[in-house]
């Protein structure tokens, strides 16, 4: 790694919109910054449409899209727009 810290947010990837099951994860692809071989995605402090929860994930940040995993704690579905 590079040492070089690059901030900001990432974007549903695609046209449809991703269905996130009650007390589940999955794995969604988002679009972001290509800032080197790897990179880790973080949690925001603040909280996310549905109260999900993304996870720490190490991705191959070479190229503009890569999926994270992303968990729903809640006892109901929660629908992420691209």
């Amino acid at each position: 790694m590079s040492g070089t810290c690059t901030s900001g947010f990432l974007h549903v990837a695609g046209c449809y919109r991703v269905m996130i099951a009650p007390n589940s994860g999955v794995s969604v692809a988002v679009t972001g910054p290509a800032c080197g071989p790897t990179a880790m995605v973080e949690p925001l402090s603040v909280l996310i449409q549905g109260n999900i929860q993304v996870t720490n994930t190490l991705v191959n940040a070479s190229k503009m899209c890569y999926h994270i995993q992303v968990v729903n704690p809640t006892s109901r579905d929660v629908w992420l727009k691209s």
